[in-house]
């Protein structure tokens, strides 16, 4: 892994790693076992104490590389198509990141403020979704009544 500096010459954003050019590459091996590390320590050290600044981290991998030839291969009229996203398939390297997981550590926030699990969570917003499908269905229906009780229609009727 090689640490490369930003095209306008300055420092890159803390997060960066270094760059590969193999998704197999140890150094990036050796990240992810020890984020993956990081990250169960961090959550018992949560568990035990909330208040606590402990940080779940997330491995970033952003393919870098020609983004017009890449387009081009995959037959797209327009030059602009991989501005903002180059596919693994296409990069020449990698650009490795290391930083905080935004959507694990709100997972863990609400796990430490109700007592649920992620698993339990998803089963919970699941529920609730659905009894939502279920009250806006019937408000649905009921408006659709009131309109053809003022209106003297009748699309209410089923067929």
């Amino acid at each position: 892994m090689q640490y490369l500096k930003s095209k306008q010459g300055g420092p890159r954003t803390i997060d960066y790693r270094g760059t590969i050019t193999s998704l197999k590459d140890k150094n990036l091996t050796e990240i992810k076992a020890t984020v993956q590390e990081h990250n169960k320590t961090a959550r018992k050290w949560l568990r035990l104490h909330p208040t606590s600044k402990a940080e779940i981290l997330r491995v970033r991998i952003m393919p870098r590389g020609p983004r017009v030839e890449a387009a081009a291969k995959d037959g797209w009229m327009h030059n602009a198509v991989y501005y903002s996203y180059l596919p693994q398939r296409h990069a020449t390297h990698f650009d490795v990141y290391v930083g905080e997981d935004t959507h694990a550590m709100s997972i863990m926030r609400r796990e430490l403020k109700t007592g649920m699990t992620a698993s339990q969570q998803r089963k919970h917003d699941d529920l609730i979704y659905q009894a939502r499908r279920i009250e806006w269905k019937g408000r649905d229906q009921l408006h659709i009544k009131e309109y053809d009780r003022l209106h003297g229609t009748n699309h209410s009727a089923k067929g």
